[in-house]
């Protein structure tokens, strides 16, 4: 705050303003922040990444999208962005749009073990168990030690009646996070 009022055109004050408003919470002054950023730097597509953040994370999520787009239109590569969207189309139960747009981040980014790992939910939203597996195993080739994968490769191997695959995938899944909420509900049901 005491570098905006010392700089009050300084587009990166204003960024990392929003960023530390935005970890503290503080929604609104977050958005402030960074619609004063966006003044001074209208085609920085990573405002309208954070903008779009701020958005979802208080369930806005025609405004999130809004922003995603509009930041997708200055860069269409911008990994980031297509991540964010494809998971706030996940959560709105869009599955051939969020499968879409994750798809590019896989093809952009395919180390990015984060945008396998939401093409798996993807699929799995659309009850599509073998290309939800065959995704979420790229996720697991680029990080074996998160929890989430294996969790999310449990319960699809529940939903095609493999128990023997998905009890191993929830050890593996508590092995490396035993508070995992998703691996300890599947385990109770195995």
């Amino acid at each position: 705050e005491q570098a905006v009022a010392l700089k009050p055109n300084a587009v990166d004050t204003y960024f990392q303003l929003g960023m530390t408003y935005h970890d503290l919470g503080l929604f609104d002054k977050a958005t402030a922040s960074f619609k004063y950023a966006l003044q001074y730097s209208p085609n920085d597509s990573a405002i309208y990444y954070q903008l779009g953040s701020v958005a979802m994370d208080q369930f806005y999520d025609r405004e999130a999208e809004a922003y995603f787009l509009e930041g997708l239109k200055i860069n269409p590569d911008h990994v980031l962005i297509l991540l964010a969207l494809g998971r706030l189309y996940i959560r709105t139960n869009q599955s051939s749009a969020a499968i879409s747009v994750l798809r590019q981040v896989t093809q952009r980014e395919p180390a990015m073990w984060e945008g396998w790992y939401e093409l798996g939910r993807a699929h799995m939203k659309a009850k599509e168990w073998k290309l939800a597996l065959s995704a979420l195993e790229q996720a697991r080739q680029w990080n074996f030690e998160e929890a989430e994968i294996y969790s999310a490769m449990a319960n699809c191997y529940l939903k095609t009646n493999k128990k023997a695959e998905a009890r191993q995938m929830v050890r593996e899944s508590l092995q490396r996070d035993p508070n995992n909420v998703e691996a300890n509900r599947l385990q109770k049901q195995l």
